[in-house]
């Protein structure tokens, strides 16, 4: 999955100046994910609304930062109690 055309075109941004910035908050949140023991393997539209969550929460999109941190450990504690979402323990 190219999460970073996807998240720049719904964070609204069309040059490439925060490219870096963007790509860091992609690779910041799957690493969460992980961490909280849900699967990203399966880049399905949970995972994708989580990304696109976490990174307008990081960049305080539209200056409303707390909605989306708010919505993404929501959606986090949702896919963590699937068991499409949860990580083997082997896959950890």
């Amino acid at each position: 999955m190219e999460y970073l055309t996807l998240i720049k075109k719904l964070l609204r941004i069309t040059g490439t100046a925060l490219d870096d910035v963007i790509d860091f908050n992609i690779n910041a949140c799957l690493t969460d994910l992980t961490d909280a023991g849900i699967d990203i393997t399966p880049a399905d539209e949970k995972i994708t609304k989580a990304v696109e969550l976490y990174c307008k929460w990081q960049m305080n999109h539209n200056g409303e930062a707390d909605r989306y941190g708010k919505n993404y450990q929501q959606l986090c504690d949702t896919m963590s109690k699937q068991s499409a979402h949860i990580l083997d323990g082997d896959s950890q």
